[in-house]
């Protein structure tokens, strides 16, 4: 199923703001994590 473009906007920002020096795996955990936010790392990927 795709990603709603809000959602996929807010991901990119929060990862680019507080993720930016680690990889997929670790920022899909964290988002997950910390801001319940179920993203896949071959989402973020792409």
């Amino acid at each position: 199923m795709p990603v709603p473009v809000a959602m996929r906007e807010f991901v990119v920002t929060l990862v680019r703001e507080k993720y930016s020096d680690s990889g997929p795996t670790f920022a899909a955990k964290k988002l997950a994590e910390d801001h319940d936010l179920k993203v896949s790392r071959e989402t973020q990927r792409k």
